[in-house]
């Protein structure tokens, strides 16, 4: 077996595994990972491994982010996405509200403070 290439920079090695997973559609809460051989190994092999159960039929999904870009927020996710693979994230986690980020209302002390929208101008708003 002939070793074609080496990466050892986390954005090559990123964008081989985009190219390699060309089947797998983006998902910031993806059910693959690609990954590169242990360090002790010199073999330079990329191996993807399943994160989640995957049902028959089931899309394979990986994620375009760094591992540090993919604790960012909704709309910081989606701006890097949009700007390096010029596509808008529909993903499920880039869909649905950013639970990660709720403070609690300490107006009402039942609800959660939400931001409404994703603009520099938008709100915080009690849900």
């Amino acid at each position: 077996m002939q070793t074609l290439f080496r990466a050892s920079d986390s954005q090559l090695l990123r964008n081989i595994c985009n190219w390699l997973t060309g089947p797998a559609r983006d998902c910031c809460a993806p059910n693959i990972v690609c990954n590169s051989a242990d360090k002790d190994d010199n073999n330079g092999h990329i191996y993807f491994e399943t994160i989640k159960n995957i049902k028959t039929g089931e899309i394979m999904t990986v994620d375009y982010l760094l591992p540090m870009e993919s604790i960012m927020s909704t709309s910081q996710r989606r701006a890097i996405l949009k700007h390096q693979y010029y596509f808008d994230c529909e993903c499920s986690r880039c869909i649905c509200p950013d639970n990660c980020r709720l403070l609690k209302c300490l107006s009402c002390n039942i609800g959660y403070i939400e931001l409404d929208g994703e603009s520099k101008e938008s709100i915080w708003k009690c849900n």
